[in-house]
């Protein structure tokens, strides 16, 4: 499992449109791979914008630039919120606050991240789904729909169950903790008041 690196992935790709293996994603390589290895990297992003336990940082803590009095959170996050001060959210790469309407902080703010990771840092479940879904998304847009294309989608979803189920046992999943629920949680906010209270 630790050697299904970016490689192995476009090799699964590649195999799926009835191509042969390549030794290298690095370099000069031949379109097929390019394209494989770019559609690879997009499925990753945007299987992780979904937010899963393995890609999820609490009580993450961004700098307020001193210059600007801006708080610019880094590239690799792909989301930012608080439930603390729920009226800073993220614009572009900026935390905003609706409540004041600016882009000026008092200071570093510390919320939840959803980060973007490295496709060596991801899991092997969410590794064997992505590329299950690239070598899916490559065939459709390059080939064709067949029987082909019914058993990668097929192999798809058995992949995203094996997924969803290691989401299930190491994320904690509880209704307590349910986004949707915050007065469950502590938080000061309680349905039907305003929900950004003067502080």
């Amino acid at each position: 499992m630790s050697t299904f690196n970016e490689l192995a992935a476009v090799n699964r790709i590649l195999a799926a449109q009835g191509l042969p293996p390549v030794n290298s994603v690095e370099g000069a390589t031949s379109k097929n791979t390019q394209i494989a290895l770019s559609i690879l990297r997009q499925i990753s992003v945007d299987v992780q914008a979904e937010g899963w336990s393995f890609n999820t940082e609490y009580d993450y803590t961004v700098a307020q630039d001193a210059a600007s009095g801006e708080v610019v959170l880094p590239s690799n996050i792909t989301r930012w919120f608080s439930d603390e001060e729920p009226w800073l959210i993220q614009r572009g790469s900026r935390l905003y606050n609706r409540r004041d309407k600016t882009y000026q902080h008092d200071g570093a703010k510390t919320g939840t991240a959803q980060l973007q990771l490295e496709w060596d840092e991801l899991p092997y479940e969410a590794k064997a789904f992505i590329s299950a879904r690239a070598a899916r998304v490559v065939y459709e847009q390059y080939v064709g729909a067949d029987e082909t294309r019914q058993n990668l989608y097929v192999e798809e979803r058995n992949a995203q169950m094996v997924l969803d189920q290691r989401e299930a046992d190491t994320g904690h999943i509880s209704m307590l903790n349910d986004k949707y629920l915050p007065h469950l949680r502590g938080s000061q906010y309680v349905p039907g008041t305003p929900r950004y209270p003067d502080a």
